[in-house]
């Protein structure tokens, strides 16, 4: 009887050992899919073709984007440049259904694209050059 009370024993504490392995190999792939799929989703960034030496921004400079990528001098933004041609809140950036879109938020100096000022809503892609104040990105992805 204590031979079989043994073997149970055993049998259950190799089960719970099993169990516990898959539930961490379980969290390892979730979290692993989860960071290659954000990836996957974004694929964009924008990288600095020309700033004044003054900012601390060196050329070839590379900000990977999230779903929304704000541009300003204030602390909220994601990207934080203290240009006074800046506005606190400049500019957003944001993709929908995998497309890449900048918005003005009503800035002094405005944003240009290519050369030219928008005022809504416009799709960027990649090699799209983008002038917020005296900063010049270019659209990598």
């Amino acid at each position: 009887m204590v031979g079989y009370f043994g073997f149970v024993i055993k049998f259950i504490v190799i089960a719970i050992i099993y169990v516990i392995l898959f539930r961490i190999i379980k969290i390892m792939y979730l979290d692993i899919k989860g960071i290659k799929g954000r990836e996957a989703d974004v694929g964009f960034a924008l990288e600095v073709q020309d700033a004044p030496d003054s900012l601390e921004l060196s050329k070839g400079s590379v900000f990977p984007l999230h779903t929304v990528t704000n541009i300003g001098r204030k602390d909220d933004n994601h990207i934080i440049i203290n240009d006074p041609f800046i506005s606190a809140n400049h500019a957003t950036l944001f993709i929908e259904k995998g497309r890449l879109y900048l918005k003005d938020l009503e800035s002094t100096n405005g944003t240009y694209l290519n050369g030219n000022k928008i005022d809504d809503v416009e799709e960027i892609s990649d090699g799209d050059v983008i002038e917020i104040g005296r900063i010049i990105f270019k659209v990598i992805g």
